[in-house]
């Protein structure tokens, strides 16, 4: 029959190795501005204390996303919840990225966060 496979195929080892390095890209997104925290401050033109503002907002929006994610998860399928938290990390990587100045770039913290569960 089409469409069905013996479990223990090679599917679900290519689900969990997307979402292992969904997952892994989350980390070096979260814990980026801890090694380039001196480089955005001079970039942006603020004090090292007020890039830490960055940090607050992932952990707020990380610990607000978790259930709301684990929603998305049971509707959509892991594939589908991967694939929607890896293109918003990947928007809040390049909006930061563009970002000329603090405010602009704070949007970056909560997209970065909220896309992994």
């Amino acid at each position: 029959m089409r469409g069905t496979e013996a479990p223990g195929g090679i599917r679900p080892w290519i689900v969990w190795v997307a979402g292992t390095l969904a997952f892994v890209a989350a980390m070096f997104s979260r814990t980026s501005f801890g090694v380039a925290s001196l480089d955005a401050a001079e970039r942006f033109g603020s004090p090292v204390s007020v890039m830490s503002t960055f940090v607050i907002v992932q952990m707020i929006v990380y610990a607000s996303m978790q259930i709301p994610a684990g929603m998305l998860l049971d509707r959509l399928g892991s594939r589908a919840t991967i694939a929607i938290g890896t293109s918003v990390m990947a928007i809040g990587q390049v909006v930061l990225a563009l970002a000329t100045s603090f405010p602009l770039g704070l949007p970056r913290g909560s997209s970065s966060v909220a896309a992994m569960p």
